[in-house]
């Protein structure tokens, strides 16, 4: 009897161990894709981009926050694809911040952070 209870307790303890290494890895694999690009946040009739280094990203995700930081050196968290892989059209509840119709070309930041650097853009 005393060996099914160390048996039953050493599976449950794996089992524990194990479920939480899975979790952990799943988020993860959902930060080690994203990317830190900084540069001018600009709101425009496109919505809101980011402009770095000669390219200019459409930014989706929340965008409820980036109103105040217009025109400032920012630095964005997330994760790089064009419209189309973020996109479900101008119409759709995508969260991305344009109506652009050439958009769906367009590199794109899904945004997971946001934090500006400067008040004004210096290049």
């Amino acid at each position: 009897m005393r060996s099914y209870l160390l048996i039953g307790t050493f599976l449950a303890v794996s089992l524990t161990v194990v479920a939480a290494q899975q979790s952990g890895s799943d988020s993860s694999s959902d930060t080690k894709h994203q990317s830190v690009t900084q540069g001018c946040l600009n709101n425009g009739s496109d919505g809101f981009t980011l402009s770095s280094g000669g390219t200019t990203y459409m930014l989706s995700g929340d965008t409820s926050q980036l109103a105040g930081m217009a025109g400032k050196e920012v630095k964005v968290t997330g994760n790089k694809g064009n419209a189309s892989e973020t996109s479900t059209g101008a119409s759709g509840n995508s969260g991305l911040a344009t109506s652009n119709p050439t958009a769906g070309t367009a590199p794109t930041i899904k945004i997971t952070r946001i934090s500006k650097v400067a008040d004004q853009y210096s290049k």
